[in-house]
């Protein structure tokens, strides 16, 4: 294996597909709604901190008291 190569690249369909059965599983076990797959993107955090501002768990802070 390159030391170039991304560690994303490593990963293996068979690692891809147990991982997906799992989560389902867990998901079903947990009667949950729906499942996100996080991306760890700018917007992936903005959308989940809008959110959590909508369901009153965050509160928007003052703009002009960012630093």
């Amino acid at each position: 294996m390159s030391a170039k190569t991304p560690f994303l690249a490593m990963e293996t369909a068979p690692a891809r597909a147990e991982l997906e059965t799992w989560v389902q599983q867990i998901a079903t076990y947990c009667a949950a709604d729906k499942v996100h797959w996080c991306d760890g993107s700018k917007e992936e955090y903005d959308q989940l901190c809008q959110l959590l501002v909508q369901k009153g768990t965050f509160i928007p802070l003052n703009p002009e008291k960012k630093t």
